[in-house]
């Protein structure tokens, strides 16, 4: 809990981590009658104080997901905090931190592969043919045409059960994409899934370079940028 500085009240409870600081206006809101820090204010509070930076990223990443503020709002909080702890550990948080993640595993993943010295992901790739989504996936290199999905228990199964899962990969391979699913047994040994995701990114330009450019859309815009690499 966050209180003001002038508050003269010393009461405390079991359980709560009370803090004074500087509470600006602009950071407080008022919610059914009480006064409480805003959604920007709670998320840069919980980002700067959190000593996991995998769970406060997560956190961030789940408030641009639902909308609770945006990148800028948050931004905005920290520009205004001027000499108060760990503001430059939350403004690294936030650097981390992507619209659009649809699961903290992912989060855990996309971190992985950045402190692997990879390089970072796009989230929640999209494929469209005539306006409609075809395709939607967790995390990916479309410059190198590289897929990957995070395979959960309780969506995956039944799609596998199914044979959607593998649908979707064969009609991606079609496409020129590479992918690759996460499993319960890349959690248990990420590394060597990060082996084999390195070496997909270093085989990519051979790969898309010996691919007609007409296979499609994607492959196309993938050997443009192959071709603006390398000069």
């Amino acid at each position: 809990m966050t209180v003001a500085r002038d508050d003269l009240t010393r009461s405390s409870r079991r359980g709560m981590d009370r803090r004074i600081a500087d509470l600006p206006a602009e950071d407080v809101v008022v919610w059914r009658g009480l006064r409480v820090t805003s959604a920007a204010r709670t998320a840069v509070d919980l980002a700067r104080f959190e000593k996991s930076r995998l769970l406060a990223v997560q956190l961030l990443d789940g408030v641009l997901r639902f909308e609770h503020c945006t990148r800028e709002e948050m931004l905005a909080v920290v520009g205004r905090m001027v000499r108060v702890p760990h503001v430059q550990r939350c403004r690294d948080r936030l650097d981390l931190a992507e619209e659009g993640v649809d699961s903290p595993p992912e989060t855990t993943w996309r971190l992985r592969i950045v402190d692997a010295g990879l390089p970072a992901p796009e989230v929640n790739l999209l494929i469209e043919v005539g306006g409609f989504v075809v395709a939607q996936g967790d995390l990916g290199y479309r410059r190198w045409l590289i897929w990957i999905e995070y395979d959960g228990v309780e969506v995956h199964d039944p799609l596998r059960f199914d044979g959607k899962d593998q649908q979707k990969d064969r009609f991606l391979s079609r496409r020129g994409w590479e992918p690759l699913r996460l499993t319960k047994r890349d959690n248990a040994s990420p590394d060597k899934f990060l082996r084999e995701l390195s070496l997909a990114i270093k085989e990519a330009p051979a790969r898309i370079a010996a691919m007609e450019p007409g296979r499609s859309p994607e492959v196309r815009d993938a050997r443009r940028l192959l071709s603006l690499d390398s000069g």
